[in-house]
């Protein structure tokens, strides 16, 4: 979508227990800031804002802050958004992997601006990483929704990266990644990973994935588990 079109974006993760991954991100350097839903946890870290949510709406996947909800579904047929039956702002579709996106009237609401500067050891946020068995369908789904490959692997058609003027999603066809993959993740990439992650390590947090430089001065690639079972992707540009 284009940004003129949207107030702002969050990625939707839905947790057994807010205080507990509330705890874990910030324990990252994510802050807290506004949100629209009260009860939920809203945090950034100047370059993605999270929302965290026990509820079963806004579903998982990316939600898209709008004024005029109405211009965006005349916009995008083919992407055949369906009404909530519980809150009338909110407008979801779903991906053949499960992940979904939404948008939702602000009725006035306005978020803070992102830096885009990185607060958190995380580093610099750089997409959505969904991996899936019908990755062709996956593809498609994201490019109904205004996004446009930017990254792609033409060779094997394994993995794209797709974007707009919001969000990048990374679909990758299962089982061509060699590190653990647990769908949606989100994926961080820093010149300074390996500085970043030494901090994270000594936090006493546990990863499910580490590699090593090649000349044994640290890990340059992790896989972090987050509480609700949630993978952080941190990686070295």
């Amino acid at each position: 979508m284009k940004k003129k079109e949207v107030l702002g974006s969050m990625v939707q993760l839905k947790v057994l227990d807010l205080n507990k991954s509330g705890k874990f991100f910030r324990e990252l350097g994510f802050e807290t800031v506004r949100g629209l839903i009260a009860g939920d946890i809203y945090l950034s870290d100047g370059t993605v804002r999270l929302a965290l949510t026990t509820s079963e709406e806004p579903p998982l996947g990316l939600v898209y802050v709008v004024d005029d909800v109405d211009a965006v579904l005349k916009n995008y047929p083919e992407a055949a958004f369906k009404p909530s039956q519980t809150n009338k702002d909110l407008f979801m579709v779903k991906s053949p992997a499960g992940v979904s996106f939404s948008i939702l009237r602000a009725n006035g609401f306005r978020f803070d601006e992102l830096t885009g500067t990185p607060i958190g050891l995380c580093g610099t946020y750089f997409e959505l990483s969904i991996q899936t068995a019908e990755y062709a369908a996956e593809c498609e789904f994201w490019g109904k929704l205004g996004m446009e490959s930017i990254y792609s692997d033409d060779k094997d058609n394994t993995w794209m990266t797709l974007a707009d003027d919001c969000q990048k999603v990374g679909v990758f066809m299962e089982g061509i990644v060699s590190h653990p993959f647990r769908s949606p993740a989100l994926t961080y990439f820093e010149k300074d990973m390996k500085d970043r992650i030494a901090l994270v390590k000594d936090l006493g947090m546990e990863f499910a994935y580490a590699d090593a430089s090649a000349c044994g001065t640290g890990i340059k690639d992790a896989v972090l588990d987050s509480p609700a079972g949630y993978q952080i992707f941190l990686f070295s540009a």
